[in-house]
């Protein structure tokens, strides 16, 4: 989630009909000719679709200080990798400048954008409302996509286990004591964790069901600006949230549910049940991480003037946090294992 103020500025750029010109000025770094460009959706990122030569495209865009171009082009390498070993990504396109980030300068300092094709295929349910079969096909694609990761090198700049530690050091208040135990409690049990080339490497970070686009056996996988340096085992700790009520204290690795994702992530790629004991650490962290995020995101308050629906998405954040906080106060307490 972008800092909210961001949001806000960016936002009030558009018109009463979900138009943009500031999409339009990147847009047309691609296209000489195109529709106009529609809001489709903001969080992390600004998403607006735009059509052009008959084909459907999305831009990605933020600003400089949410998203480096450095950033976006170790994406783009990854997306590349995966494209080569047999897994249905979108690829970037090029700009009419040759470039794959296009960089622009506005009254609201510089945003740094991206464009896509749109893949075919939808979105399934959500996790809870999944069938066993969908539970497995889901697994069996997160398999596969760490089975191409597993020969990925680089280029290494993007985030990694270690950044989000720091991260969320630097963001946790003082009085947060809870998330602090939790967070020395996490950190002990990570750097203890062994890395090896079979249990690591670039994973996609957020491979939820809205970011999978179904079009038969095998998604289309959208959505990789948060893919970091971790433990394979994370990525599928951080996908099930919605098995577990994204609550940390929750997990039942025995649950019919997960049971079925792992039958088919196995069909695709081998991950000892050591690892998969790890799930509630990861998904610990990953609360941890979170909660640093939205911390960032809330901390300017509000504006003196910003979009009519701002104060219901900070009061919904705010709701997230505390669920959050909820939670650290009974991971705090808990006998340690």
């Amino acid at each position: 989630m972008m800092k909210l103020s961001t949001m806000s500025a960016i936002m009030l750029t558009c018109t009463p009909r979900d138009e943009s010109p500031l999409a339009d000025a990147l847009i047309g770094r691609w296209f000489t000719e195109h529709g106009p460009a529609r809001f489709f959706r903001v969080s992390a990122n600004c998403l607006f679709t735009v059509e052009a030569g008959g084909q459907r495209y999305f831009l990605r865009f933020n600003h400089a200080e949410e998203r480096t171009v450095d950033y976006w082009l170790a994406e783009a390498a990854f997306l590349r990798h995966l494209a080569a070993a047999g897994i249905l990504v979108a690829l970037p396109i090029t700009s009419l400048n040759g470039l794959t980030v296009e960089t622009l300068k506005t009254d609201i300092g510089e945003l740094h954008g991206m464009l896509f094709p749109a893949l075919p295929g939808k979105s399934w349910p959500d996790a809870t409302a999944c069938t066993r079969e969908e539970l497995q096909r889901w697994g069996a694609a997160l398999g596969a996509l760490h089975r191409a990761s597993e020969t990925y090198l680089g280029p290494d700049n993007r985030p990694t286990w270690r950044d989000h530690l720091a991260m969320v050091t630097d963001r946790l208040p003082a009085e947060d004591a809870d998330a602090r135990t939790v967070l020395a409690q996490v950190t002990r049990e990570l750097e203890a964790l062994p890395i090896d080339n079979g249990n690591f490497g670039l994973i996609h970070f957020d491979f939820e069901q809205d970011n999978l686009l179904w079009d038969g056996d095998h998604p289309g996988i959208i959505d990789f600006d948060d893919c970091a340096w971790y433990w394979y085992a994370a990525d599928i700790a951080f996908c099930l949230r919605d098995l577990y009520d994204d609550r940390a204290d929750r997990i039942n690795l025995v649950d019919p549910a997960i049971e079925a994702f792992l039958h088919g992530y196995r069909q695709q790629r081998v991950i000892a049940d050591e690892e998969i004991a790890r799930i509630p650490l990861f998904a610990r962290l990953h609360h941890l991480v979170t909660c640093a995020k939205l911390l960032r995101s809330l901390e300017d308050g509000p504006q003196p003037a910003e979009p009519s629906w701002m104060p219901g998405l900070r009061k919904k954040l705010q709701q997230v946090l505390q669920r959050y906080r909820e939670t650290f106060a009974v991971l705090a307490t808990a006998p340690a294992k």
